[in-house]
């Protein structure tokens, strides 16, 4: 008996490895975001490198 491509192709996702990514909480998402903008709008460049992002990062105060 001959499988057809579709009955392949079925069996073969059915048995793939599904990847449930965790949704990011919104506010981790803003502080990115915001810190992603201070970096550009005091480098004026629209590329940041990301040990710049990190640096600033960790140059935070526990509060902000």
């Amino acid at each position: 008996m001959k499988i057809d491509e579709e009955q392949q192709v079925s069996e073969l996702f059915q048995s793939s490895v599904r990847f449930d990514s965790s949704p990011v909480d919104i506010t981790v998402k803003k502080f990115v975001y915001k810190l992603i903008s201070d970096l550009t709008n005091n480098t004026g460049s629209s590329k940041v490198a990301i040990n710049a992002v990190w640096q600033t990062y960790f140059g935070l105060q526990d509060e902000q």
